[in-house]
């Protein structure tokens, strides 16, 4: 692209006054500047200066300053800046033209289904702006970041020559916007039918660009009984148990755009994206019903953050004794939870699913109390830290190292439902599903995912962590270790999950989406 403006111009520059030789070439009395904005004018002056002194005004000295105020432009972020014309009078004064690369038009390219406002309304660039390396990489991060395009391309094109009218034409650029839009409408079912249970299963309903406008919806509906033997060698079939959650969710498209998200549920079980049998576990007898509220903008580059507003209805049914309950955080687990909180983020991520580089930092605080009507009283802070990286490896273009380091606390009197979990196919793989419990927790988790074909990603893990109950000290000695390899298939439904997992014993997995 730059060799081409120097082409470009390259007929302009032969087009001006002929210079004298070198024997009859002023030398440099004075110098102005025309079309300079994003830099200051003394700046191009003297750097023009500084290669001009004491020199005859030949074509060669001349095109040397010209390379300069190009490098000194480029050196900045703007990459398409240089100079386009100039005049010279015979005392040796000199005016300079330059064009920055100021952006003629914005072209989308590649989308079908999405509403173009939802590309413009991402770019911080606008017609009349000076093309900018940095910004074009936050504009691309910010699209890609959507999670509705799975390849993002912005570039600077050049005006067709029949397109320059004038000189004042000349320097400008089209940017140019070119996506791929990602597969963001899924459904994953499991349904079954039984005379004494009825409809029983799970369903997931997932779209994350819901006409075309980047809103994410998501609805899930679970039901499930299980048939047990009791103690006394008996069948025994549970009542059939329901659940339901549904989330609509607006990302911040732009630097000054709103976020939003609002979900409502009744769920009398915890949603588990697993294929397979009904896992038993202590919360599958959690209830919790209620709604939360979250709003939240950009701070400006990759900074952003939310205010969060949740009320929650919490309990537990009568945990069977063959899951050896807590009988003591049982007896107060029933609670109101009125809570407010914030989260402060920075996300440097090339794209929302399977990132291939940078970095995601939240921390995240809420207090819970007698606002919104709760009627328990605790704070929990949690810190996210995630790290991409590409790995370089023989034959295996697209390897990429992840990292994740996950820690939490809380105060006060926090109930059952609202403790760390850990355990299970995405936090502590290898110990069985919510296993590890407490008011304090911290986890470690490392990958190595390699490309092994256009829809399929090999992995190998390792996950350390734990949770602590209250009155337990945080040691490194009591830290569980868990790892193993899996495969990661693109299919119409999203990423499917595919982990043998070694922790206390060895399990399998087989989930929906990427761990982290």
């Amino acid at each position: 692209m730059h060799g081409s403006h120097l082409l470009l111009f390259s007929g302009l520059l032969g087009a001006a006054p002929a210079l004298a030789q070198a024997q009859d070439a002023p030398r440099l009395t004075r110098i102005e500047t025309a079309g300079v904005s994003v830099l200051p004018a003394s700046l191009i002056a003297e750097t023009a200066r500084t290669v001009l002194k004491d020199k005859s005004l030949t074509p060669d000295t001349l095109r040397s300053a010209f390379e300069a105020i190009r490098a000194l432009y480029l050196q900045r972020g703007y990459p398409l800046a240089q100079v386009v014309n100039y005049q010279l009078t015979p005392d040796g004064a000199l005016t300079l033209t330059v064009a920055e690369g100021r952006i003629r038009r914005i072209v989308v390219e590649g989308i079908h289904h999405t509403r173009p406002f939802v590309v413009r309304e991402a770019l911080t660039l606008r017609e009349g702006m000076v093309y900018r390396t940095d910004t074009v990489q936050q504009d691309k991060g910010r699209l890609g970041r959507l999670g509705i395009f799975s390849e993002v391309v912005v570039t600077g094109r050049l005006p067709e020559e029949n397109e320059i009218a004038d000189t004042d034409s000349l320097g400008q650029v089209d940017l140019v916007v070119r996506v791929k839009e990602a597969q963001t409408s899924n459904v994953a079912a499991t349904v079954g039918y039984g005379d004494q249970s009825g409809l029983v299963g799970f369903v997931n309903l997932t779209d994350a660009n819901l006409f075309g406008t980047a809103q994410q919806l998501s609805a899930q509906w679970q039901r499930f009984g299980r048939v047990f033997l009791d103690n006394n060698g008996f069948l025994v079939q549970e009542d059939p148990r329901t659940a339901f959650d549904i989330t609509l969710q607006r990302p911040s498209l732009g630097p000054k755009s709103l976020a939003y998200g609002v979900s409502i549920y009744d769920q009398n079980t915890i949603f588990l994206p697993t294929f397979g049998t009904p896992v038993e576990t202590l919360r599958s007898y959690e209830r919790r019903k209620g709604g939360k509220l979250q709003v939240g903008r950009p701070l400006g580059g990759v900074w952003s953050a939310a205010l969060t507003a949740r009320h929650d209805s919490v309990g537990y049914d009568p945990v069977p004794s063959r899951l050896d309950p807590p009988v003591d955080a049982l007896s107060r687990a029933r609670a109101t939870v009125g809570a407010v909180g914030f989260t402060v983020a920075t996300d440097t991520r090339d794209r929302l699913d399977s990132p291939r580089i940078g970095s995601l930092n939240r921390l995240t605080f809420e207090s819970a109390g007698s606002v919104l009507g709760g009627n328990r009283t605790f704070t929990q802070t949690s810190l996210d830290l995630r790290r991409y990286s590409p790995l370089a490896l023989p034959k295996k273009p697209g390897s990429v190292f992840a990292a994740r380091l996950l820690g939490g606390t809380s105060t006060g009197d926090v109930p059952l439902s609202e403790q760390y979990f850990l355990g299970g196919f995405d936090l502590l793989r290898g110990y069985e599903f919510f296993s590890v419990r407490g008011d304090k927790m911290l986890l470690g988790s490392a990958e190595v995912r390699i490309p092994l074909g256009a829809d399929t990603t090999g992995v190998a893990f390792v996950d350390i962590g734990n949770a602590w109950l209250p009155g337990q000290s945080v040691s490194a000695g009591g830290l569980k270790t868990g790892g193993g390899i899996g495969l990661r298939f693109q299919s119409p439904v999203g990423p499917i999950r595919l982990d043998l997992a070694l922790g206390n014993r060895s399990r399998t997995y087989v989930s929906l989406g990427q761990s982290f």
